[in-house]
């Protein structure tokens, strides 16, 4: 009999999976299963790729500079997931942390962190927002891990932008549709959020010349930047909700 699903540790690893391959876990995984969850040689641990699904494994060596799990058995097929992408300014550290973290769990697929005009920080560090996506991503039990893509101007987001994707832009004290009423659900969708200080007149000029541009309100309050990023993603996973409960 085995242990239930959630006395599992469950990692990210860039590996290919498939019955009896081995995987050698990195240093901080090795850590965590070894000292945090406190698992010996013979348990369980689970792994995904993001391609090839989730799989049982077991540690076969455990030793200070290499511990090894072995692929067992396919716990849970790929599936395919949302396609949901999102545009923001750069935030600082802990909001940063916050979006990322609750973005992944609500089923984002791409992030683009853009430039704009009044920005919080110019900085974005890449490495800790995936750390912190692939951590999202193993604790609520995803198959994926979101894209992240490197900081850019949003000019040049918005020059290479695939023609088949409408850009919700949500915007503050304007008269514009709220998000829920203008979603088109039979089109590919992405969100952008503006940073604190909200979008220039510059920015929104830039974008106001898009045809794939669709200008919204995530409701009266003016929002953090974080706080809208959750809105903005909560909104199309609820819409798709209750359309595929619809279908049944």
């Amino acid at each position: 009999m085995h242990p239930t699903k959630s006395k599992f540790p469950r990692l990210y690893v860039p590996d290919f999976l498939n019955q009896g391959r081995e995987v050698v876990l990195s240093t901080t995984q090795a850590h965590y299963v070894l000292h945090v969850m406190r698992k010996k040689q013979g348990e369980g641990v689970l792994l995904f790729n993001g391609k090839e699904g989730e799989w049982e494994g077991e540690l076969t060596v455990c030793s200070p500079k290499r511990t090894v799990v072995v692929c067992k058995q396919l716990r849970r097929p790929q599936k395919p997931e949302s396609d949901i992408w999102l545009l923001f300014a750069p935030l600082k550290k802990d909001p940063s942390e916050f979006l990322m973290e609750k973005a992944t769990e609500l089923g984002l697929s791409e992030a683009y962190p853009v430039v704009t005009e009044y920005a919080e920080t110019k900085s974005f560090s890449l490495a800790k927002a995936e750390a912190h996506t692939i951590e999202a991503a193993e604790q609520c039990e995803r198959l994926t891990v979101p894209k992240i893509h490197p900081l850019q101007p949003l000019k040049d987001v918005l020059v290479a932008w695939p023609e088949d994707r409408i850009l919700y832009v949500c915007v503050e004290r304007a008269e514009v549709p709220p998000l829920l009423q203008a979603l088109d659900l039979s089109k590919k969708v992405a969100f952008l959020v503006g940073p604190e200080g909200g979008l220039s007149e510059k920015d929104l000029a830039l974008l106001e010349g898009q045809a794939f541009v669709r200008f919204v309100s995530l409701g009266p309050l003016i929002l953090r930047a974080e706080t809208a990023g959750v809105v903005a993603l909560s909104s199309i996973l609820l819409s798709l909700c209750v359309v595929r409960s619809s279908l049944m």
